[in-house]
This record gives structure tokens, C-alpha cells and sequence, in this order.
């Protein structure tokens, strides 16, 4: 990441940084791939949905960005804000993540036990769309939730599954989830 902001001071352009599947996830606290004190030249996306829990999104960057977005982004300026419940829960979840690491620490023990993977979220491919949904449809009869992603969400031919691990999971989790994987003849 330095590395790459450092070339685009070098050549006056920004980064964008998708950080929907980073932030509570990666970093050293939970902050993502930024760096604790963004260069002007960074732009951060995120989502609230995914390690914190609530519903929203966020965009992070210099008051000219902001400025520019409030006025100009046709949608922010025609949507409805977050009711302030949500909000609250946002900014709770944000505090939760810096203040209990234990919760991190837990989700990559159990990320490591599945498999090594660079994220909680695991793309499994299958190929075939039909095969796709069966096979997703027989882990729910297990009592597994393992999404089936097909067209046009993907490519033709690139249909998956995906599953999404937590600190919630137990050892048992992880243990049931291999089985059933086994069962759908998966591995």
C-alpha cells in the first residue's frame, strides 16, 4: 500500500481503496489495509455490513472529496440518510471492533483452521450454476449456510460458493462445515 501511494503522489493521482471485506477485519486494529494517517491522495470505501454488523456504507477521503460527493453524487443526494439507530449501531460496532481484538484474534485462529486464506469470506468454485444452488441447497439441509453465487451475479461459468466465517464459529463449526463439505463430494 505505501509502495502504491507513494507512486501516486509521484504521478498526482489518488487511490481508491476498496476496503468492504477489510475494515474490522485487517490491520492491526481492525482499520484495514489504510495506513493509520491517510495521505490526501487516499480514498477509502467500506461497508458497514459486513464485519460491523449494521447496514450502510462509507466513502473516506479529503474535504475536497466530500464536498464533492455531497454535492454532486446523484446518489447521495437523492437517497434517504441512515435512520439514526443505524447509525449508533455503526458507530458502536466501530468501537466494539477497537476495543475487544479478541474478537479478530478468534476469527483468524478460525480462518487458519479451515484453510489459509488472506479473508474470512471464501470462494469456492463449482462452475456449473445448476450444481452451484444443489450443492448449496444440500449444506442448508446439514444446517450449513453457504451461499450459491451463479449468473448473472458472476460470469457464466464461474459460479461458486461462498462462505463467510466468524468469531462466532465455533471449533464444532469449522468441523461440521469440512464434513458437509465432504458429504456434497465438494472436497
Amino acid at each position: 500500500m505505501d509502495d502504491l501511494l507513494k507512486l501516486a503522489e509521484r504521478y498526482g493521482a489518488r487511490v481508491y481503496l476498496d476496503e468492504a471485506h477489510a475494515v474490522g477485519v485487517l490491520g492491526d486494529s481492525g482499520q484495514g489495509l489504510a495506513p493509520k494517517n491517510p495521505p490526501e491522495n487516499l480514498i477509502c470505501m467500506g461497508t458497514m455490513g459486513k464485519a460491523f454488523g449494521s447496514y450502510g456504507a462509507f466513502v473516506a477521503g479529503p474535504a475536497s472529496l466530500r464536498d464533492y460527493l455531497i454535492n454532486q453524487a446523484r446518489s447521495f443526494l437523492f437517497t434517504t440518510a441512515l435512520p439514526p439507530a443505524v447509525a449508533a449501531a455503526s458507530l458502536e460496532a466501530v468501537k466494539i471492533v477497537a476495543a475487544e481484538p479478541e474478537r479478530r484474534k478468534k476469527l483468524w485462529e478460525n480462518i487458519r483452521s479451515l484453510d489459509d486464506h488472506p479473508s474470512p469470506i471464501f470462494s469456492l468454485p463449482v462452475s456449473d450454476a445448476v450444481k452451484t444452488m444443489e450443492i448449496s441447497r444440500r449444506l442448508l439441509d446439514l444446517g450449513l449456510f453457504v451461499q450459491g453465487i451463479r449468473p448473472p451475479t458472476v460470469p457464466e461459468g464461474t459460479s461458486r460458493l461462498r462462505l463467510t466465517l466468524s468469531s462466532a464459529h465455533s471449533a464444532a463449526h469449522i468441523v461440521a462445515l469440512r464434513e458437509g463439505l465432504k458429504s456434497v463430494h465438494y472436497f
